[in-house]
């Protein structure tokens, strides 16, 4: 069987372009911070002890461990988790401030006919 012979010529010409973009982009680092940079705030919108509380703590042990950064558990009980929903639509939109509720929380706005916090004015289910 006779192989097929390929010019030098070719293979330079066709290499060239991917060598100087393996050059130019292989060694680049992101320009953005990777991300937890800082520690995480996690609000659970129900009081400590609950399923909510404790599935949230476990998960957030696991999250600590895997990106090597803090992810501290606040409790924000009150107003069928509204509190807690509030305090998260006041925070900086920077994604270190979390929410974890229950699905009943997603009734809340459909179900009070006047809702005045922050919360309901932003969010839509």
């Amino acid at each position: 069987m006779r192989e097929a012979h390929v010019p030098a010529d070719a293979v330079a010409q066709w290499s060239r372009p991917w060598l100087a973009s393996l050059v130019m982009f292989g060694p680049a680092t992101p320009a953005w911070p990777q991300y937890p940079g800082k520690p995480v705030r996690v609000i659970v919108p129900f009081a400590a002890g609950g399923t909510p509380d404790v599935v949230r703590r476990i998960v957030s042990q696991q999250l600590a461990a895997q990106t090597g950064q803090a992810f501290v558990v606040e409790n924000r009980p009150g107003a069928d988790g509204v509190v807690g929903a509030q305090t998260v639509a006041e925070a900086p939109p920077d994604g270190y401030t979390l929410l974890v509720t229950s699905s009943s929380f997603v009734v809340n706005q459909a179900s009070t006919r006047s809702c005045r916090s922050t919360w309901c004015a932003t969010s839509s289910p």
